[in-house]
């Protein structure tokens, strides 16, 4: 995960996938809610504790899309350009200096270092998105329609409902690069469709308005999110890096 914190003017965050020596970076996202800090670390529990300059403390138990005030944290002006460290077992230790960019001998100033315990009162349950496309053995050819399965801690979760955005090759909201926030790329373009998973756990998305094409180098870029907007608080949000496929996609006979 690399953030892009609140000093500047769009923070947020973008998630890199990696496989083996290989790296798939997912789109930029800007920040659902809340203040993102600069220097940020991970418990064990899953919760991300960050501090933004020059001494204030976050948290956040989505992977940086929503933060929130650290209740009970110091709330000083002690550590400017600060760097955090969990340290285990609920110790968080950040460090940084007094002052700010100031010139030579105009202020007195030290570092200093935040040591303090972070106690987790409810621990909302992990997630794990996945997804296939579904494929016709009489046609030996990929179909425009997936399974997309939902589950936490290994079990299946039915009736919960899982966002999905796409958008065809060279359309607006297209990006093969992956440099505009996700955001914006929405609002230029694409659909969003939402899907709901059965007792199994397992929803379907289909997407017929890619069946007629004929052109072997027609793609669209597919977006799977789970509880993004925090609609289930009990549960983390869960996404998938952006996925492109072809739409035509057939298995050379």
């Amino acid at each position: 995960m690399f953030i892009n914190n609140s000093i500047f003017a769009s923070p947020g965050r973008q998630m890199v996938y990696r496989e083996g020596n290989r790296f798939t970076p997912g789109p930029l996202e800007r920040v659902h809610s809340g203040t993102v800090p600069e220097t940020v670390c991970l418990t064990e529990d899953g919760v991300l504790i960050g501090c933004h300059r020059p001494g204030t403390y976050y948290w956040s138990n989505d992977l940086g899309q929503n933060w929130h005030s650290l209740d009970g944290a110091p709330s000083t002006i002690e550590v400017y350009q600060p760097w955090i460290v969990y340290l285990g077992k609920g110790k968080v230790a950040c460090a940084g200096h007094y002052g700010a960019d100031d010139p030579i001998k105009s202020r007195d100033q030290f570092i200093s270092v935040h040591t303090f315990n972070v106690e987790v009162l409810q621990k909302t349950n992990r997630v794990k998105l996945w997804i296939d496309r579904e494929y016709d053995e009489r046609q030996k050819r990929f179909l425009n329609s997936y399974i997309i399965s939902l589950t936490s801690n290994g079990a299946p979760l039915a009736d919960k409902d899982i966002t999905a955005w796409y958008v065809g090759r060279d359309q607006p909201g297209y990006d093969s690069f992956n440099s505009k926030r996700i955001e914006d790329r929405m609002k230029a373009g694409g659909k969003s469709v939402r899907v709901r998973t059965d007792s199994s756990g397992k929803a379907h998305l289909a997407l017929p308005e890619f069946d007629g094409i004929t052109d072997i180098h027609a793609s669209y870029q597919l977006l799977v999110r789970f509880n993004a907007d925090n609609k289930y608080p009990e549960y983390n949000s869960a996404e998938l890096p952006q996925l492109e496929f072809y739409a035509n996609s057939g298995i050379d006979p």
